[in-house]
């Protein structure tokens, strides 16, 4: 199963340059394989973007810290060693950009699917 937003034909952003906005998805219990967040963004430059991952309590911890140089379309990708625990919730925030802040998809593949 690949818990991937159906249909996102614009991505979403941010109203405005927001350092600290996050975007929130539900994935209803996926073992974590991989997840692909290809960001819309301009101009290109130094980023950084937390994946943070909860369960039903709703209670996110960290899985993973993307820091460096990213491009429109260039998809961050994360892949666990081993594939995580169900999770119920995925969130993406952004603490360092140059730009505004958008996603094209957030595409969670699940490891049992």
């Amino acid at each position: 199963m690949s818990a991937k937003e159906e249909g996102m034909s614009t991505g979403w952003g941010s109203s405005q340059r927001v350092i600290g906005s996050s975007i929130r998805r539900q994935v209803s219990g996926v073992k974590i394989l991989r997840v692909e967040l290809p960001p819309s963004q301009y101009p290109a430059g130094e980023t950084v973007h937390r994946l943070l991952v909860a369960g039903a309590n709703r209670q996110y911890s960290e899985a993973h810290i993307f820091n460096g140089s990213t491009s429109d379309g260039q998809a961050l990708i994360f892949a666990p060693t081993s594939p995580m625990a169900p999770v119920q919730f995925v969130r993406v925030g952004t603490t360092v950009s140059p730009s505004w802040v958008a996603w094209r998809e957030i595409e969670v593949i699940d490891a049992e699917e």
